[in-house]
């Protein structure tokens, strides 16, 4: 299962509107680990990177 990356921007987006910290990304939480998940390391980080990029995008707005 391919993790949708548009929609997890969008949920950085509203974490930070919520006015959440940028360590509650849920990509970070024990269970999304890969280890727990089985994703691939990589789409793990992206998922990650995605979300942070859309946190980062609602600081600057």
């Amino acid at each position: 299962m391919r993790t949708d990356l548009t929609q997890l921007q969008h949920q950085g987006r509203q974490a930070r509107q919520r006015g959440d910290s940028l360590v509650d990304n849920p990509m970070l939480a024990a269970d999304a680990m890969p280890a727990m998940t089985g994703q691939d390391l990589a789409e793990w980080q992206a998922a990650i990177e995605a979300w942070e990029a859309g946190y980062r995008q609602a600081a600057n707005s």
